[in-house]
């Protein structure tokens, strides 16, 4: 008669099995649906769960599932985010010796299905990565205890307590995560999250939703999806497309979102805003212009070579600035705007509140760098770049007398959530040459796909500032640094 297997023995041979799915922990937990007109003041549009957690003084309210504040803020599809029901605390320093830090509050587990396995977490990663491109959704690549190995764990195709799968990234807003993840799938404040005020609306208390950094690998990956480098199998994902990242019922800003895919008009010859002052200027005039076309012949000369520019750091993932410090630019530049204003009363009243001493700040090529890992130019989200309207007054110009598509919500402005409100119109510069207050609510529209070859610098479009000649010294230098422009540029340009 054959031995039974021992204890240990039994024990190393389920080790050695690959987990089928990661249970609930650290609870117990339950859970409460409710409809969004249960608490009217957060006009959430989408159905709302409240997480409840039992510790020692029983059970008490953790966590709130609703419509997400940082999709929003992202101009994503509406989808579903996890907001702080209770204060959670971050890491907090100790001054007991060998001590450095308190960990911030636990917060939950993530959990669901085991749909990969892998000895490393690189390879874990890999199939994560796979299993994304075949339309799966919220994997999170994490170990599990009593397994050896890495494994990625689907929390859609199995829904576990407390639903850390629809925890989204803060990427495309300013926010920083606001939780840790660990290896086992923890998840802890990274900084103090207030509790959601069940009385306001949740659009505006993107603080109080939880948050932690996917990846840029993801992103790379969800960004390319249906690009030519990466297409997507319409047969398998088209159900999906929407849906490709963790914890979130709509898609990031990708190819095209948040404005290229929301409708839009041309910009009017003039826009004024709310209170009846210009903010724009279409300064391409449909008739001969002599002194248009000898800036962009001096413009053309000036273009950095892709040598040139492979040396220098972008800014941010994908644009670079070169400064044009450049004399014959700087005589065009002036002979074209004085020929302009005689024609065109909106730029004299765009400038005039800059007063009768205008500050050339500078001017440079604001230049997209096209990979084949990113093949595309990525659309901003709006904004503005002063605080204060009629300080200063940016020229566009195309190069090769292009539109170049800029999107400005004339009337609207951003709030202090971000978020941009007073008018939800998109207008966009049909022009190749146009003015515009910076202090506008503005963005640049992103190209979905750049052909190859790869890589590609866009050199085409180029910027000039200007502002008072009044302002202080220090603020001068503000607007050249918060614009990479040197602050030995300023100079006075006369156009009377």
């Amino acid at each position: 008669m054959a031995e039974l297997p021992s204890l240990s023995q039994l024990t190393e041979t389920a080790t050695l099995l690959p987990p089928t799915r990661v249970v609930e922990r650290g609870g117990p937990w339950d859970s409460i649906p409710l409809d969004p007109s249960s608490f009217p003041a957060l006009q959430s549009t989408l159905p709302m769960t409240v997480v409840f957690r039992k510790d020692q003084g029983g059970w008490k309210s953790h966590l709130l599932i609703a419509e997400s504040a940082l999709l929003h803020r992202a101009g994503a599809t509406p989808g579903l985010g996890v907001y702080a029901l209770r204060k959670f605390r971050g890491p907090r320093e100790l001054t007991v010796p060998r001590s450095r830090e308190i960990p911030g509050d636990e917060i939950g587990f993530y959990g669901g299905a085991v749909v990969a396995s892998a000895p490393s977490q690189l390879q874990a990663d890999a199939m994560s990565n796979q299993l994304v491109l075949q339309g799966s959704t919220y994997l999170l690549t994490m170990r599990i205890q009593g397994h050896k190995g890495w494994h990625v764990v689907d929390g859609n195709l199995q829904s576990v307590l407390p639903f850390m799968q629809r925890i989204n990234d803060p990427h495309g807003t300013t926010l920083l995560p606001r939780c840790m993840v660990s290896q086992m799938g923890l998840f802890t404040a990274a900084m103090d999250i207030p509790a959601v005020d069940l009385n306001k609306p949740l659009r505006g208390q993107a603080r109080c939703e939880l948050s932690f950094e996917y990846n840029d690998h993801y992103w790379e990956i969800h960004d390319r999806l249906g690009s030519e480098s990466l297409p997507l199998d319409v047969g398998t994902l088209l159900s999906s497309f929407d849906h490709l990242n963790i914890g979130c019922a709509g898609g990031r800003p990708r190819r095209g979102d948040p404005l290229l895919m929301t409708p839009v008009s041309n910009l009017s010859m003039v826009e004024h805003d709310g209170d009846g002052k210009v903010v724009y200027a279409n300064l391409e005039i449909r008739e001969a212009e002599p002194a248009l076309n000898a800036l962009r012949s001096r413009l053309s000369t000036l273009q950095p070579s892709s040598r040139t520019l492979e040396r220098l750091t972008p800014i941010n993932r994908s644009r670079m600035l070169v400064e044009i410090k450049d004399e014959l630019t700087f005589g065009f530049l002036g002979d074209w705007l004085r020929s302009v204003m005689q024609r065109v009363n909106a730029l004299g009243q765009l400038l005039a509140p800059l007063g009768p001493n205008l500050l050339f700040l500078g001017a440079q090529f604001i230049v997209p760098r096209v990979t084949e890992y990113e093949p595309y130019i990525r659309p901003q989200t709006p904004h503005t770049d002063v605080d204060t309207k009629g300080e200063v007054i940016a020229i566009a110009i195309h190069v090769e007398g292009s539109e170049l598509g800029t999107l400005i919500h004339p009337t609207a402005h951003i709030n202090p959530d971000g978020d941009v409100v007073g008018n939800s119109v998109i207008g966009r510069a049909n022009s190749g040459a146009f003015a515009f207050d910076t202090g506008v609510v503005h963005a640049g529209p992103g190209v979905s796909h750049v052909a190859p070859p790869y890589p590609k610098f866009m050199t085409e479009r180029v910027f000039v500032l200007f502002c008072s000649a009044s302002l202080s010294p220090s603020r001068i230098a503000q607007h050249c640094r918060d614009n990479g422009l040197r602050q030995d540029t300023p100079r006075l340009m006369e156009l009377d």
